[in-house]
């Protein structure tokens, strides 16, 4: 039963505005650090009991604690804290008795206008430091604070490398480098999966906008401006622009503007409007609270991450220029009045070269997400699966099913468990696709002669078998590694040769010039007449 009292919303004896309002300070933190702790439990976990299936840790075991409890007590492990040679902040903790493995750990988003520190309260939670719980199971503990906050992609995954070549000067016996990342730590992950298959053995990508941050960013925009159609005035300035006094005081400017009006009886059509144009995530177990609290949460990420985002992409990424609304009671009246923002191509050109992954992992990545995320849409998987299958990769990636719930990063032990036990199973069997071909042969030739070329994969290590596919048809040759061609014309020829394995494709090509071939004749000399005797 729900009854409205004052402004403040209440279903049976649960205080709707208190509960909404006491969330807000936590409700990102909780978000990422319910993760982690899932992450260094499950490792754990993958020698003890199983937990049971549908087992989910209670919200309330996931505060953070003041300080921490090792999981052994009077067992101390060493940790060790550095500065970076991009200023970014490191920890490194190493186990008493070590497996000669590492977890490197990629935070999830931090707020621009924070100090750049490690996230201790992402490390910190329910009485255990995470990671002493990943060195009470033998594994060596990594992370950084990386060298920026805001939208720190390119940072991150800078400092992670660097983070791994840093653990390694110091431990070069290490055998196995695993990276697991939530949220922004997950499209970190998924990048470095595609880009530094050198460092990491493979990657856990938790709850990231890993199939096109382009649309999260959209994601983000349509909901700040959906909510200012329905909610007019309630918010200073626009979508694309955030006054720094908003930022400063956003939980008490939440409390006293935003919180009443969602709460308030009188607006729950357009609270129910809002959800449904936008299509963010909800409980439908638990409509009121997860609605206040969908919208609490991607709001934050709408006033703090837009003017930190449009400076680090040179321009503003948002675009509803051509966007159609659906979902509402007058969808004509919306879309005619709702405002309009148009990208532009600096921060696209930007985000596209830099912060969009590819699809083309190369080295073992599994990812995981819920079905309900109202701050990274499930969708996500759904596109990078998508990507992933174009670029003939399927065995290099394990899209897991998502996890049947609301939240973010919001999983259970069990879950998180298989997850990483499918990721060492990749790791333990790897399929290692080609990463490179290039074709050797002659830089030139002559017409009509066979001119014979050879593909050499890159690394050497991929899996077998391979086929090759060259193009144009050669004479012979064609599904091995050596071809051979002949031109009747001369001229620039092209000729390519295409590597699939199991684990993907990759493509290579050259050029040869062909120059005609001159057939040499006797001179004869008019008049002559030969003498005898010759």
């Amino acid at each position: 039963m729900v009854a409205a009292v004052g402004d403040t919303m209440t279903i049976g004896e649960v205080n709707v505005r208190q509960i909404i309002h006491s969330a807000m300070g936590r409700s990102r933190r909780l978000a990422h650090v319910s993760a982690v702790f899932c992450i260094a439990v499950t490792l754990l976990a993958v020698s003890a009991p199983v937990v049971a299936e549908g087992e989910v840790t209670p919200l309330g075991a996931l505060i953070p604690a003041t300080g921490h409890v090792r999981p052994t007590p009077g067992v101390p492990y060493a940790c060790q804290d550095g500065i970076q040679g991009s200023g970014a902040k490191y920890r490194i903790c190493m186990p008493l008795v070590w497996n000669r493995e590492l977890v490197v750990y990629a935070h999830g988003y931090m707020a621009p206008n924070q100090d750049v520190h490690i996230p201790e309260d992402q490390l910190q939670l329910g009485g255990l430091y995470v990671p002493d719980v990943v060195n009470f199971m033998g594994y060596a503990f990594a992370t950084t604070s990386y060298s920026a906050n805001g939208l720190a992609v390119g940072e991150g995954l800078a400092d992670l490398v660097d983070l791994v070549r840093i653990f390694r000067s110091q431990h070069p016996q290490v055998t196995k480098v695993y990276l697991v990342g939530v949220s922004e730590g997950g499209l970190i992950t998924a990048l470095a999966t595609e880009r530094y298959p050198d460092v990491f053995d493979g990657g856990l990508a938790l709850c990231g906008p890993v199939g096109d941050f382009s649309a999260q960013a959209d994601y983000f925009g349509d909901f700040r401006t959906v909510f200012d159609y329905f909610f007019p005035q309630i918010l200073p300035s626009s979508p694309i622009s955030i006054p720094q006094s908003l930022m400063d005081d956003w939980h008490r400017y939440y409390a006293d503007n935003v919180l009443p009006a969602i709460a308030d009886s009188a607006n729950a059509i357009s609270v129910t409007q809002l959800m449904s144009v936008t299509q963010a995530a909800y409980d439908p177990n638990n409509v009121q609270l997860s609605m206040g609290a969908t919208i609490s949460g991607v709001l934050w990420y709408n006033v703090f991450a837009t003017n930190d985002a449009m400076i680090k992409l040179h321009g503003q990424p948002y675009d509803n220029a051509g966007r159609v609304y659906s979902g509402s009671l007058d969808d004509a009246r919306l879309n005619g009045q709702v405002q309009r923002f148009s990208a532009e191509a600096a921060a696209l050109n930007e985000l596209e070269a830099k912060y969009q992954t590819t699809g083309r992992p190369q080295a073992p990545l599994v990812t995981l997400h819920n079905t309900l995320d109202p701050i990274v849409p499930n969708w996500h998987e759904d596109l990078y699966r998508d990507k992933v299958e174009v670029q003939h990769r399927k065995a290099m990636h394990n899209n897991l099913p998502p996890a049947a719930r609301y939240g973010h990063c919001n999983f259970t032990l069990w879950e998180v468990q298989q997850a990483l036990q499918a990721l060492q199973a990749m790791v333990a069997n790897p399929v290692i696709p080609p990463w490179s071909v290039a074709i050797s042969g002659p830089p030139a030739g002559k017409a009509d002669i066979s001119q014979p070329f050879v593909a050499t994969v890159s690394p050497l290590s991929a899996t077998k078998p391979i086929t090759y596919t060259w193009a144009p048809e050669p004479d012979s040759g064609q599904g091995t590694a050596n071809a051979t061609y002949a031109w009747a014309t001369e001229g620039r020829k092209a000729i390519s040769v295409t590597v699939e394995n199991a684990g993907g494709m990759a493509t290579g090509s050259r050029v040869i010039i062909i120059t005609s071939h001159m057939l040499y004749l006797p001179m004869v000399t008019k008049g002559y007449r030969p003498t005898a005797g010759r």
